[in-house]
């Protein structure tokens, strides 16, 4: 059985300044974790905790049961990939596997006989954001990897694990990190969103409703369920559930509002529309006929659909 990478309470201190602060994770075999946040947010330096370059000043980090701090040869049993620019996930898998096997003292002659072995040198040979879900879990290992890059992370991996001051913010798929945020530096770091501060005025489990300024009332979603009346929270729409029409809708939320600000990049338009009360928002919408021919002063109606209700008062928060 492939080893299991643990991390367990781990911090991580430089004299005074504290670079990981209670870090808790997990990367089971067959799993590709992607690491992403800001500069500082701890990511390099997990990784040395885990590979036993650097010792953690308080908790664990093992792979397979044995702390990695412990063994005699770091790096045991690990291939490290580091960052290099002819090599990405747009380039061949066997770039990669070549790559990880000279840091290992390994020949490509080896690597091309294993890939012989196991029956992948034709699979070997294609790019690895090309290869299916399938194809990823029979490499069968627990890897993990560091980009700045949110595309990449998320073409990649199958979960993600989002850094801040070197806490963990928020572990999942990348699904659930765009679409449910826990905080409002999750929700601000993982793509475009809108945020527009309210009150829960009533809560029935997972679906709030929340009072905004200007008398505005949304139905949202709360992804942990712990919202209730009177909380503080920020209601989150991202862009591109946000429609713009011409006629106001017979439900939902629509907001009178007029376009004052349109971005053409080819397949998306992206238009800042301020609403009657004052409200500004961003909206992303496809590059047809009909958003093409809005322009700043047009008149619409901005149609707010998938609301998310996160806590004002949650970590990380701006």
């Amino acid at each position: 059985m492939e080893a299991t990478i643990e991390v367990d309470q781990v911090s991580k201190r430089f004299g005074a300044a504290t670079a990981l602060d209670g870090m808790t994770f997990t990367v089971l075999p067959g799993q590709v974790t992607g690491f992403v946040g800001p500069n500082g947010a701890g990511k390099s330096t997990t990784m040395r905790v885990i590979l036993g370059l650097d010792a953690p000043t308080a908790g664990w980090a093992t792979v397979g049961g044995r702390p990695y701090q412990r063994l005699a040869r770091p790096l045991y049993q690990a291939g490290v990939l580091l960052d290099a620019g002819a090599v990405h996930g747009g380039r061949p898998a066997r770039d990669h596997l070549l790559a990880i096997a000279a840091s290992n003292g390994i020949g490509a002659r080896r690597v091309a006989e294993v890939l012989g072995l196991v029956g992948l040198d034709s699979v070997a040979r294609r790019r690895v954001r090309g290869f299916s879900l399938g194809m990823k879990q029979r490499l069968g290992i627990a890897a993990i990897f560091v980009t700045h890059d949110q595309d990449e992370a998320f073409e990649m991996s199958d979960r993600v694990v989002l850094l801040n001051r070197g806490r963990v913010e928020q572990v999942g798929t990348p699904e659930e990190l765009y679409d449910d945020p826990a905080t409002r530096f999750a929700a601000e770091f993982i793509g475009e969103t809108n945020l527009i501060e309210g009150v829960v005025s009533g809560a029935a489990g997972p679906r709030v409703t929340v009072e905004t300024t200007g008398g505005t009332r949304y139905d949202a979603f709360a992804a942990d369920g712990r919202l209730r009346g009177g909380d503080t929270v920020y209601v989150m729409i991202r862009p591109e559930r946000i429609d713009l029409v011409p006629e106001r809708p017979s439900s939902g939320v629509a907001l009178p509002a007029a376009v004052v600000k349109r971005i053409f990049a080819g397949d998306v338009i992206t238009f800042e529309v301020r609403t009657d009360h004052g409200l500004l928002l961003r909206s992303s919408k496809p590059s047809v006929a009909e958003y093409r021919a809005l322009t700043p002063g047009s008149r619409i109606w901005a149609v707010v659909r998938e609301c998310r209700a996160l806590p004002r008062n949650g970590s990380g928060a701006a």
